[in-house]
């Protein structure tokens, strides 16, 4: 469970899943699943930083669907 905060004036409880796209033969761990896409129906997306290295690059995207 995690507490998502947004400019101070909202807290409510919520639980994510974390999607990671990797290269065919990438070695992750064992507890890891390997599933496809995992798209919600009318959603809001933020995009995050994004960095890189000699080695890696990493884009971050925050998908959420807000429910009233």
């Amino acid at each position: 469970m995690a507490v998502m905060k947004s400019n101070d004036c909202v807290t409510a409880a919520g639980a994510f899943d974390i999607l990671v796209y990797t290269d065919k033969n990438t070695e992750v761990p064992d507890k890891w699943n390997e599933t496809g896409p995992a798209m919600i129906a009318n959603s809001q997306e933020v995009k995050l930083r994004s960095f890189a290295t000699s080695y890696h690059k990493v884009d971050t995207v925050v998908s959420y669907k807000h429910v009233e």
